[in-house]
């Protein structure tokens, strides 16, 4: 359970990190939001673009290794 705490611990502070220096950039170079139209928030919408696209992934990746078998008939 601790080495569990631990790890759960790291993994928050340093996702916090990673979000901060993103949102200290001043001149994005990449648009992932089409329907952006304040460039104020441009940094706030890309991270929450991205964090779209990384829950997209994992419920893949937990649907493909977690599925169920269907036991067929016949």
């Amino acid at each position: 359970m601790g080495i569990f705490m631990m790890m759960n611990f790291i993994a928050g502070a340093t996702a916090t990190r990673l979000i901060s220096k993103a949102l200290e950039v001043k001149s994005p170079s990449l648009q992932l939001n089409p329907f952006l139209l304040d460039h104020n928030s441009f940094n706030f919408s890309k991270i929450y673009a991205v964090l779209a696209i990384l829950i997209v992934m994992v419920t893949f990746i937990y649907r493909s290794n977690f599925r169920k078998e269907t036991i067929k008939d016949h």
